[in-house]
C-alpha cells in the first residue's frame, strides 16, 4: 500500500512538472545566442524560460556479469527536477538497480525498473526521475544504474541518453538544456 501511495505521488509530481515546465525547447541550443533547438525538427526556437546548462554523458563499466552505467554531469547551474532515460538493447542487458549518485540521494530517485519482475525483460529503456523543491549543484555522477549482462551476450552495445522536452529543470521552473550523449560498451 505504501508503494502505492508513493508511486501515486511521484506520478502526480511528474505530471505537474509536465505542465509547469514544459516549455517550447528542447535538449540542445545553437552556440550562446539563446536560442534552443527542438530535438525533433531541428528547428530554432526562442523561449525565455531555457537555461543552457553543461552535459550529460554516459559511461560504462563490465565488472564480471554485470555492466555499471553512469549518468555523468558537468556545467551545472542548478538542477530541481530531473527525468531522464537510458535506452539498452533489452536482448543483452537488463537493469537492475540504481546503485550511486555523488550529487543526490540515490533512494529518492524513482525508476521504471522498481516494477515488477515481469515487466523489467519487456523494458527497452530505463527511467531515472527525481524532483525536488531546491537546486543541486556541481559536477559529478548524477546516478549509476546497474544492469545484468544476460546469458550468451557479447560484442559491443550502444547505449543512449535521452530526456524530454522540459525535462530536466531549476527551482525557478526553466528548462535546462544539457548536450546528451550516449556511449558504447563491449560485453566480451
Amino acid at each position: 500500500m505504501k508503494f502505492r501511495i508513493i508511486a501515486l505521488l511521484v506520478s502526480l509530481v511528474l505530471v505537474f512538472a509536465c505542465f509547469v515546465s514544459c516549455g517550447d525547447a528542447d535538449q540542445g541550443k545553437n552556440g550562446d545566442n539563446g536560442v534552443a533547438t527542438d530535438a525533433l525538427t531541428g528547428n530554432d526556437i526562442e523561449n525565455d524560460d531555457v537555461v543552457r546548462g553543461g552535459s550529460l554523458s554516459l559511461s560504462a563499466e563490465v565488472i564480471d556479469k554485470q555492466l555499471a552505467v553512469s549518468v555523468n554531469l558537468s556545467g551545472n547551474k542548478g538542477v530541481a527536477a530531473f527525468n531522464v532515460e537510458i535506452h539498452y538493447d533489452n536482448t543483452k542487458i537488463r537493469p537492475v538497480e540504481i546503485i550511486d549518485s555523488q550529487l543526490v540521494d540515490p533512494a529518492v530517485i524513482f525508476s521504471n525498473i522498481q516494477q515488477g519482475a515481469d515487466v523489467i525483460p519487456e523494458l527497452t529503456f530505463a527511467t531515472a526521475f527525481y524532483s525536488n523543491p531546491s537546486d543541486f549543484t556541481g559536477d559529478g555522477v548524477l546516478l549509476t544504474m546497474l544492469f545484468d549482462i544476460l546469458e550468451g551476450a557479447s560484442g559491443d552495445t550502444e547505449l543512449s541518453l535521452l530526456s524530454d522536452e522540459g525535462g530536466i529543470a531549476n527551482q525557478n521552473v526553466e528548462t535546462v538544456v544539457f548536450e546528451l550523449t550516449g556511449c558504447k560498451v563491449t560485453l566480451g
